[in-house]
């Protein structure tokens, strides 16, 4: 499956900013060049498409709303994509591992009893095939 890849973020050290980059390169079994949080295994990288991100807006109580960041946007829609697809990504491929993120009991969205879309739709990676990427 072909994701276009709408952008780039990198954290060149842990608890600051990210910052977003034209092009990088995902290295294999090991997640995006240079950045702070790449790492071997099933959560190499984090992908997000542009439509959750919009979703977002609707969501700005959540806890994790502000602070989750994904590494890589794209255009495709996150329900058509499974645990075990692979995405071609510029000159790479990334296996999808897991998709969603836990919730916190404390989130006012939770307390609230409203579904966030960080629940089902983020997707986290791990890089098959290194290579660059850049957004198109």
């Amino acid at each position: 499956m072909i994701a276009k890849v709408l952008g780039i973020k990198v954290s060149i050290e842990k608890g600051k900013d990210r910052i977003e980059v034209k092009e990088g390169v995902l290295l294999e079994n090991y997640g995006l060049k240079g950045d702070a949080y790449s790492k071997p295994g099933d959560r190499e990288v984090c992908l997000m498409s542009v439509k959750t991100k919009e979703q977002l807006i609707d969501y700005q109580e959540g806890l994790c709303i502000q602070r989750f960041i994904e590494t890589i946007l794209i255009d495709l829609d996150p329900r058509g994509i499974s645990v075990g697809d692979v995405l071609e990504l510029g000159e790479a491929e990334v296996l999808i591992t897991k998709k969603g993120k836990r919730c916190f009991p404390e989130c006012a969205l939770i307390q609230s009893k409203r579904t966030c879309p960080l629940v089902a739709e983020p997707l986290f990676g791990k890089v098959l095939k290194g290579g660059k990427i850049e957004i198109n």
